[in-house]
């Protein structure tokens, strides 16, 4: 015979089954101690739970008692030791792990595209060799040379703005 499940048993206790269903579970129940004892065990349950409700008065809250189970509640959670640091931090990240992953990979992309940018700096350190100025200062010629060069550049600027030609 196959193993009587819990479910079949609960709806059994609760007379959810039909009158066939009901009859195989009933012959499995008393074929096996254990069910017995597993039916047993919801009956107590079920007697706990009758006798809880049947001590209630009504069915709306008295208040007073609601406000005496809420202190106890209170109490109870004022009783209780805080976690520590190590143990907030794991809840912490359990909880915003996608957060910090993502935070952390974003930083580590920073870096790593950042220190190339931010590398030395090229000097621009040069001495002009000659100014030459056109009449009028219309353009300038001027060449610099680089001391780390063995080479010069020559530059020209032309300046377009002329005066006025009246």
């Amino acid at each position: 015979m196959a193993k009587l499940e819990d479910r079949d048993l609960m709806r059994y206790h609760d007379g959810e089954l039909g009158e066939r269903r009901s009859r195989r579970v009933r012959e499995q129940i008393d074929a096996d101690e254990a069910a017995a004892a597993r039916l047993a065990g919801l009956e107590e349950v079920g007697d706990l739970l009758r006798s809880a409700t049947d001590s209630a008065t009504d069915d709306a809250v008295d208040d007073r008692g609601f406000d005496a189970m809420w202190a106890a509640i209170e109490r109870g959670i004022e009783d209780e030791p805080r976690p520590s640091t190590s143990e907030r931090l794991g809840i912490w990240l359990r909880r915003h792990w996608v957060a910090a992953t993502s935070a952390v990979a974003a930083a580590a992309v920073a870096v790593v595209i950042m220190v190339p940018l931010l590398g030395s700096a090229q000097s621009n350190d040069c001495d002009i060799e000659q100014l030459d100025t056109g009449p009028g200062a219309v353009s300038t010629i001027f060449k610099i040379s680089d001391p780390g060069s063995t080479s010069s550049t020559t530059v020209i600027w032309v300046n377009e703005a002329q005066g006025d030609d009246d």
